[in-house]
């Protein structure tokens, strides 16, 4: 959340930052962890841009669809006012943006709290967000892929296409 925004989201796009970063500090083969939004990010830089890639892990997502689930809370953090939360406690309070928000909350000056990441431009993506791979997409770098214990973004019959994407 600290580089620069874009009102430009897709996938590919995200890949592709990382392939200028990684360009414009010349590292090359790259060892790469992402989580959830980041783990398809990864996937993508893997499949697209391989000779960037060493190995990689992905994190509690898969490389399939998911349906929209995270407007309602987009939309909420969307709303929120920082004029009115002077403080991590009172952000706290709401209990439905509970975590979402705290791991996304920073002090942009010493007096006024933010949000890291760009709310606006996720609040009018969200179907871009939950896009899986295409079928021709494959990595064949080493790769690993982690599920929480009680999370169900990774379910054992998405173990197909996993090896698919990533044999």
């Amino acid at each position: 959340g600290r580089s620069f925004w874009s009102s430009d989201f897709t996938y590919p796009i995200l890949a592709k930052d990382n392939v200028d970063y990684c360009s414009h500090h010349q590292l090359e083969k790259v060892r790469v962890l992402g989580h959830s939004m980041g783990g398809k990010t990864v996937m993508h830089l893997a499949c697209s841009y391989p000779n960037y890639i060493h190995s990689f892990i992905v994190a509690d997502i898969a490389p399939k669809k998911y349906s929209q689930h995270h407007q309602q809370i987009l939309n909420g953090l969307g709303h929120l006012d920082f004029s009115q939360i002077g403080t991590r406690n009172e952000a706290d309070k709401d209990l439905g943006t509970r975590l979402f928000l705290l791991k996304n909350l920073h002090w942009e000056s010493k007096e006024k709290l933010g949000l890291r990441l760009n709310i606006d431009v996720l609040k009018n993506v969200n179907e871009s967000i939950g896009e899986g791979l295409q079928p021709n997409d494959i990595s064949i770098h080493s790769c690993l892929f982690v599920k929480g214990e009680n999370s169900d973004y990774i379910l054992e019959n998405d173990t197909p296409i996993i090896k698919h994407h990533f044999p």
